[in-house]
């Protein structure tokens, strides 16, 4: 990932959900903020590999777990598809809330 690509995903996660963090170590990007269901707060991080994005998704993880659409790693299994030109983690935190509000 280049450094203009992780500081226009910064400003659009500070514009979309701002009371999200960034975190970047090593070659571990990352998100992480609450989401509100119906009856409580879920912590959210939205985690990718900085050598392998934009090309591959970042992975969800929500916390506590609702639903059945777990991967192995504790990661949301999501099947919507990601295009690495258009695909943000703004959406991803989308795709969580979208979920939260579905199951939880």
């Amino acid at each position: 990932m280049t450094d203009v690509r992780w500081t226009l995903e910064v400003r659009k996660m500070a514009i979309a959900f701002p009371n999200f963090e960034p975190f970047r170590g090593g070659d571990r990007i990352c998100f992480i903020g609450a989401l509100r269901g119906r009856s409580q707060t879920f912590d959210i991080m939205i985690q990718a590999a900085a050598s392998r994005y934009p090309s591959q998704q970042p992975s969800i993880f929500i916390s506590p777990r609702i639903g059945s659409n777990w991967q192995r790693d504790g990661s949301l299994c999501v099947s919507r598809p990601w295009s690495p030109e258009r695909g943000t983690f703004a959406q991803q935190v989308a795709y969580a809330a979208s979920y939260i509000a579905q199951h939880g």
